[in-house]
């Protein structure tokens, strides 16, 4: 198959992943959010946020390991070993330490529910089966992968919140979610031919890790800088309020979300695009732009125009006043779109440098304006996440005028 035919199969089975999502995600959201109320809520989103944070503490980082794979093919079965045993490490970990906060913390429900709703970090070992199949450019069955995963999730956390069931077992759908995810990721891999067993060989997996650093920081933080204005604004809110916010956040993070989708879907495919002819990447590299800025726009319009007396319906009077604040939707989503688009290119064009500043920048800004203003409503830290990554973007995209490339 071509690579344009690819990227076309990628990108349609990359806008079909993120459809999937989105709805599953909005049905699970609006049975948690009208089960548990604004309070509750919050804390459970504060939960997912710090889960997201750990799911990014990784030293080998996958773009990294598939670039290699790339290259060098022949390696699967040492990269799979590298990946077991980096992964079970870090596992042990996230257990040591989150039992170590629950041990010495008063707020014991909180690590409770942090502890049941990081299990499926457990099924991480086993993830190296994607790495191989997004490297043979097959970024299709990865977007599979990826529907099966949230199926799994946002069904059983639905079915957990519908039952009435504690918040604990509500965090541990995640469980499902590992189980379901691994048994589809070894289907597709023996399906394509892709190793299963790994070939351990000394010093392998720490030459992975020191080559892969550089990638695995600007990963940690690239979900750091979009996850860190949740756990900054629990301080700066009632509980209440920040439930409401979130509930904003959670129904617009899966548009925000569509140009990592897609650049995921793709990204192998423009790897070797760059590699062959920069002219043609550059090209290639606009016309996935276009769409995803167009796809995000028309999913966060659709939003915006549902009618908001359905949307109280679905998640409860609690949150009228939050979801009166939908209309910023259009506003954060380009923002974040373009700040994902600016640090992709940086990615595929070995500007790292340039997107590590990019997401420092991002964090710094964020933090400043918990400092300077300790009082926020939903309005103000929506308009946060619209300025602050717009201004970055703004800023560094003046580099693009010395590219020489």
């Amino acid at each position: 198959m071509s690579i344009r035919k690819q990227i076309i199969k990628n990108s349609v089975w990359g806008n079909l992943n993120i459809l999937a999502r989105y709805v599953l995600s909005f049905f699970a959201t609006a049975v948690i959010a009208s089960k548990y109320g604004p309070a509750d809520f919050g804390i459970y989103q504060l939960v997912i946020t710090y889960v997201g944070i750990l799911d990014a503490l990784v030293l080998l980082n996958p773009s990294h390991l598939k670039n290699h794979l790339v290259e060098y093919p022949e390696d699967e079965p040492k990269v799979i070993s590298a990946w077991k045993i980096h992964n079970s490490i870090l596992w042990v970990l996230i257990v040591v330490g989150i039992g170590g906060l629950y041990y010495f913390s008063d707020d014991k429900v909180f690590y409770a529910l942090l502890f049941f709703s990081s299990l499926r970090l457990f099924f991480r070992i086993f993830e190296y089966s994607q790495i191989l199949i997004d490297a043979r450019s097959r970024g299709d069955l990865v977007q599979k992968i990826q529907i099966v995963s949230a199926g799994a999730y946002n069904g059983s956390r639905s079915v957990f919140a519908l039952l009435g069931a504690s918040l604990n077992l509500v965090g541990a759908a995640s469980f499902f979610q590992g189980v379901f995810a691994t048994m589809v990721q070894f289907k597709f891999a023996r399906d394509i031919g892709a190793p299963l067993k790994g070939v351990y060989q000394k010093g392998f997996c720490i030459s992975l890790i020191r080559k892969s650093f550089p990638l695995a920081i600007m990963s940690f933080l690239s979900v750091f800088q979009v996850r860190v204005i949740g756990v900054l604004m629990v301080s700066r809110m009632g509980m209440e309020e920040y439930g409401g916010f979130q509930l904003v956040s959670k129904l617009i993070e899966p548009v925000t979300a569509i140009g990592m989708v897609i650049f995921s879907a793709n990204y192998t495919a423009l790897a070797h695009t760059y590699k062959a002819d920069i002219r043609v990447f550059k090209k290639r590299f606009l016309k996935i732009s276009a769409v995803t800025v167009a796809a995000s726009l028309l999913f966060t319009v659709s939003l915006v125009v549902f009618p908001k007396t359905w949307l109280v319906l679905a998640f409860g009077e609690a949150y009228k006043t939050a979801i009166d604040y939908l209309w910023m939707g259009p506003f954060v989503v380009l923002s974040i779109v373009c700040f994902s688009l600016c640090v992709n290119y940086d990615l595929l064009t070995y500007r790292y440098r340039t997107a590590m500043l990019r997401y420092i920048a991002v964090i710094i800004g964020y933090g400043l304006a918990s400092l300077l203003y300790p009082d926020f409503s939903i309005f103000s830290a929506l308009s946060l996440t619209v300025l602050v990554p717009l201004i970055v973007t703004a800023l560094f995209s003046l580099s693009y005028f010395f590219d020489r490339k």
